[in-house]
């Protein structure tokens, strides 16, 4: 009976840790996000989609030869006013040939994987917004804070007036009790 004990607890065990393999990994990715989202870009770089973009680029290569040829060429001339005389004169005409052979050089295939570059851009839109964010918070921190200052500023002017008021009162009102005397003598 003990034996039979020790066997299932052993079962359980073995059973409990054969619950952490790949399907808990891929039920922790789906979960989060942000894995999801490396994991997905790791897949979309070590598999790229070939089919949907394909560029041939073809360079060839133009061979253009001029050779140019003496040939000779007989004319006929009048040789007198009437006409009636022939006479025949050697002259040398130039005239060139132009070769063009063209050469198919190589051709090249290149892939783009525009889901990459998809990816890719929605990524720099992503931080686009994240930067947009940051300036709006900034701008609104910064305002805040200049808001505080100003009215920090006017709090302490205000203090600072009443300070010099408790201290200077005596004599203020001193000042001022005697100054009905003076405006009476000066009237």
């Amino acid at each position: 009976m003990l034996l039979f004990l020790i066997a299932a607890c052993l079962a359980l065990l073995l059973l409990g840790f054969s619950g952490c393999g790949i399907n808990r990994a891929t039920q922790r990715v789906l979960v989060n996000e942000a894995a999801f989202n490396i994991v997905g870009v790791t897949w979309a770089k070590l598999n790229p989609c070939v089919v949907d973009s394909v560029k041939t680029l073809v360079h060839d290569t133009t061979i253009t030869t001029d050779t140019a040829y003496l040939l000779p060429q007989i004319t006929p001339r009048n040789s007198t006013p009437t006409g009636t005389a022939t006479v025949y004169m050697h002259d040398t005409i130039l005239q060139t040939v132009t070769k063009t052979i063209t050469r198919h050089d190589s051709v090249k295939i290149v892939s783009v994987d525009k889901r990459l570059l998809s990816i890719c851009n929605d990524s720099v839109g992503w931080y686009k917004i994240q930067f947009a964010n940051y300036k709006t918070n900034a701008t609104s921190q910064i305002n805040t804070w200049k808001n505080k200052a100003r009215s920090r500023f006017w709090l302490l002017l205000g203090l600072l007036a009443l300070a010099a008021f408790y201290f200077f009162k005596k004599p203020l009102f001193a000042a001022l009790g005697g100054l009905p005397k003076l405006l009476a003598k000066k009237i």
